[in-house]
């Protein structure tokens, strides 16, 4: 339970701490199969495969479930033949269409994939992660419509799943479907809180689109208060400014935001500054900019750099700096 309230929090080092801890200590499969759910939740699914395993070695029988989890968690993480054996092994019907439709979404195969995953839902309708799956084989046929009906069944059954969330919020707006995107987005950060920049970033994207601009800075002043995301939320706030008073009031916005715009960190917002000084003229200044970071060990600012060098004609140059920035 604290685990699960600090994944809520946003704190999935400490979570992922706590589960450890218990699992070591008690030393049952339970244990361990819980923390391997947690590391799948954090994305991490090489740990996750590691839990899972040590969870099959305590299990007594060799419950086919922890080794469906194993066969799906080898597919996502490319061991495809390994995952095929697994996968063959499998009694459960449900179990094995489900890994075998990841396996040939793997393997670049979406319209079979999608048929061996719509029997693996027909059999288990609750599964959120399978409908996630089947929504990105239907998205590579560009059958949108059957997408979002399966990303939507997704966020109904689990509210947590940030990229049932995302992939179905960037579809609304993509569709001009603003006010769709605006309520499931606002239910999954009421849900989750800030655990990424991306539902802010759509949010303030679909309140844009609706002429909210008050609403918009609204969600990036919030998601600005997140260290981490200070950049990418500055370069959000300058392109509404952009939209809203021109690029003189959006290189102003950066430019007062207080952020050190040769810190990588803050990539986002220098990447978006370079580009309204050199919209307004200001070749100079970007230039000065660029040699101040020419020393830089980071890729992020270096590839920033060698972006402008060749905007600005200079190839052998621009060369040089990705070639080093690589």
């Amino acid at each position: 339970s604290l685990a699960d309230r600090l994944m809520a929090e946003g704190q999935a080092e400490e979570a992922e701490a706590q589960l450890r801890e218990a699992a070591e200590a008690l030393q049952t499969p339970e244990a361990w199969f819980a923390l391997a759910n947690l590391r799948r939740q954090a994305e991490e699914p090489e740990l996750a495969r590691d839990a899972v395993e040590r969870a099959l070695e305590l299990a007594p029988g060799d419950p086919e479930e922890l080794r469906f989890v194993l066969a799906d968690l080898l597919a996502e993480l490319g061991e495809l033949e390994e995952a095929e054996r697994l996968a063959g092994e499998l009694t459960e019907p449900a179990y094995r269409d489900i890994v075998r439709g990841r396996i040939l979404l793997e393997r670049g195969e979406p319209a079979e994939a999608l048929e061996a995953l719509g029997s693996g839902i027909q059999a288990w309708p609750n599964n959120a992660a399978a409908r996630l799956l089947a929504a990105e084989a239907a998205l590579d046929l560009g059958d949108t419509e059957r997408s979002m009906i399966e990303l939507r069944e997704a966020t109904r059954l689990s509210a947590e799943d940030n990229n049932a969330a995302l992939l179905l919020g960037r579809l609304y707006l993509a569709r001009g479907d603003a006010d769709s995107a605006t309520t499931l987005l606002r239910r999954h950060v009421d849900a989750q809180g800030v655990t990424g920049a991306e539902a802010h970033l759509l949010l303030a994207s679909a309140e844009a689109q609706r002429g909210r601009l008050d609403r918009a800075r609204k969600w990036l002043e919030e998601l600005r208060e997140q260290e981490a995301f200070e950049g990418r939320a500055v370069a959000e706030l300058a392109r509404l400014e952009l939209r809203a008073s021109g690029a003189r009031a959006a290189i102003q916005i950066l430019e007062e935001s207080g952020l050190d715009l040769t810190d990588p960190r803050h990539e986002p917002a220098a990447r978006q500054w370079i580009a309204l000084l050199l919209a307004a003229g200001e070749v100079e200044r970007a230039r000065a900019w660029a040699a101040e970071v020419a020393e830089s060990d980071a890729p992020a600012l270096q590839a920033l750099r060698g972006d402008l060098l060749l905007e600005l004609g200079e190839e052998v140059a621009a060369r040089t700096v990705f070639v080093a920035s690589l």
